[in-house]
């Protein structure tokens, strides 16, 4: 098993200089071995980071993928200073790769201002608005039944946040993003999504927002150029704590039935950013009761 993370030399804020981190298991978890990935950009500058790392693991050949958002400076988040973090090519986002179970790593490709532009900024958020900066939902990425390598991502525009995804249909040799002119933007605060294959609907569920307090969830089957909600799944599960990230994966159990895991803060009353009562739900994923 690997499990990857983020390395907060200093602080427990976005703003320090972090680095990626990984754990590895050979025993079912039993034991642990935990290293540094690999040291993001070697300058002296205390805000340089990689982070919030969103991991794939490739069943095909058994090699493992990772995204991360990286920055070479700024005291702000992603999204607060993201024009500035563009113009100025502070921000990229990477893919690394892993053939040896996550023992080293590789960089796999890279996306910014001036490296595969063209593949995200024709992700819009309304015609005029492009995709100026993204990284991944931050959790996992999937493999489909046809082969083709998914990673969920959130994307920053000159104008709001939105969501889509990244694929690779050639396993991982190059990624592509689809065109697309009202980019899925469930709601205006956080994505932090995650995607799961059912039948034929690639779907895509996120986080709550601070008015609906209920997760989301959307599917595609034209890979991200069209998005409809996923009833069986939109709107579950509202929480008292404040908007947080869930996980979700898609898994069959030993009888062979499949079913939709999700770990989520349901909340304590109102304990906001504490996000008690942590809980992991199961759900049919077909069935909306």
């Amino acid at each position: 098993m690997v499990v990857m993370f983020d390395l907060r030399w200093k602080t427990a804020s976005d703003q320090n200089r972090i680095d990626p981190g990984a754990a590895i298991s050979e025993d079912g978890g039993h034991s642990w071995k935990r290293i540094t990935a690999w040291n993001f950009n070697d300058s002296k500058i205390s805000l340089r980071r990689a982070m919030d790392p969103t991991l794939l693991y490739n069943s095909i050949d058994g090699s493992l993928y990772v995204m991360h958002g990286t920055w070479a400076a700024g005291t702000q988040n992603w999204y607060r200073d993201r024009l500035s973090y563009f113009n100025q090519n502070i921000w990229a986002a990477t893919i690394y790769k892993s053939t040896d179970g996550g023992l080293s790593w590789q960089k796999n490709t890279e996306f910014s201002n001036t490296v595969n532009r063209d593949v995200f900024m024709k992700v819009q958020k309304g015609v005029g608005n492009p995709t100026i900066g993204f990284l991944g939902g931050v959790g996992t990425g999937i493999v489909m039944k046809d082969g083709t390598l998914v990673f969920p991502i959130q994307t920053a525009h000159r104008e709001g946040i939105a969501t889509i995804i990244m694929y690779s249909k050639d396993n991982g040799k190059t990624w592509d993003m689809p065109t697309i002119n009202n980019a899925l933007a469930p709601n205006p605060s956080s994505l932090e999504n995650m995607v799961f294959e059912i039948d034929n609907k690639l779907v895509m569920t996120g986080r709550e927002d601070n008015g609906k307090k209920t997760r989301w969830a959307y599917y595609t089957e034209d890979l991200g150029q069209t998005w409809h909600v996923y009833e069986p799944v939109n709107g579950f599960s509202a929480t008292t704590a404040a908007p947080s990230q869930g996980s979700s994966i898609y898994v069959t159990l030993p009888s062979g039935k499949r079913v939709l895991l999700v770990s989520k803060p349901n909340g304590n009353g109102n304990d906001r950013y504490a996000r008690g009562n942590l809980a992991l739900w199961m759900l049919d994923a077909k069935d909306p009761n």
